[in-house]
């Protein structure tokens, strides 16, 4: 986090594991390898964020997710400046 003024064309989007607990009792999903799942939807949060700024259609196909469907409805207009220019991921433990 900076002192200066955020840029209005920017956002910040925190994403993380979450505990074991959570993911299979209260979202009753498996807690199966959960850094590979998060890389993976890292990837495909990227490819989104590409098909949103340039226009090209959304492939993305990876070993958890897979994404192909943008319709017109849901694209908003093509920002080439737009994107994914950096990506932080931090977690609690090793």
């Amino acid at each position: 986090m900076g002192t200066g003024p955020p840029d209005r064309h920017r956002f910040v989007l925190g994403l993380g594991t979450q505990v074991r607990a959570h993911v299979e009792r209260r979202f009753a999903t498996a807690f199966d390898r959960p850094v590979a799942r998060l890389r993976d939807y890292v990837g495909a949060l990227r490819a989104i964020l590409v098909a949103f700024g340039t226009g090209e259609p959304l492939r993305y196909a990876g070993e958890f997710y897979e994404f192909s469907l943008l319709p017109e409805f849901f694209r908003p207009a093509a920002d080439p400046g737009s994107g994914c220019r950096s990506s932080w991921l931090v977690s609690t433990r090793p």
